[in-house]
């Protein structure tokens, strides 16, 4: 029961995500700047990477992030990155912070992916307090929107952050089989 829970709670974010990069792009109209529309599909592409990556352990032990989801993920970066720089190019603050801090957390969970740790260990526990210091600025970052009075913004950055939440989730669901059987 409780895993079908989780399935739907990811599966609503996700596509509330998708609805929502579709209004923000609608409610920007002719206004769209084109590396903020960048920013949103590669960071689609980023999640979706990290899902098909984290959904599950690959049987027979090995990272499954080869070919076409290599590809995806380089574009997605390339795209994110793309945006940053015009971000600092048009001095956009809390643009240039959230996309710093966001792309911090993309390594951190590419660590936990490609040089997985064992669950009680000190280097875990570190990697846990740093990722909890990067999502407490990406929280930061959605409140000075709301402040702002850019709801939108505020909106999408929250479902950003339940998005991750739901890959962090399967990242524990990865490390509880470990955690269970170092017990025994």
């Amino acid at each position: 029961m409780r895993q079908r829970v989780a399935l739907v709670f990811k599966y609503t974010v996700y596509t509330l995500l998708i609805v929502n990069v579709w209004l923000l792009f609608r409610a920007a109209g002719a206004d769209l700047v084109p590396y903020k529309a960048l920013d949103q599909i590669g960071w689609l592409l980023i999640l979706g990477v990290f899902e098909w990556e984290t959904r599950s352990p690959p049987s027979d032990g090995r990272r499954r992030l080869f070919g076409w989801p290599l590809a995806l993920e380089v574009t997605g970066y390339a795209f994110a990155l793309y945006a940053l720089v015009n971000y600092v190019l048009d001095v956009i603050w809390i643009d240039i912070g959230n996309s710093i801090v966001w792309l911090a957390i993309s390594a951190m969970i590419w660590l936990d992916v490609l040089v997985p740790v064992h669950i009680d260990t000190a280097v875990h526990r570190r990697r846990t307090a740093i990722k909890r210091l990067l999502y407490s600025g990406t929280v930061l970052f959605a409140v000075l929107w709301g402040i702002e009075g850019a709801l939108l913004d505020f909106y999408d950055a929250a479902l950003w952050i339940l998005c991750f939440f739901a890959i962090e989730m399967n990242l524990l669901r990865l490390e509880m089989p470990a955690r269970r059987a170092a017990r025994s």
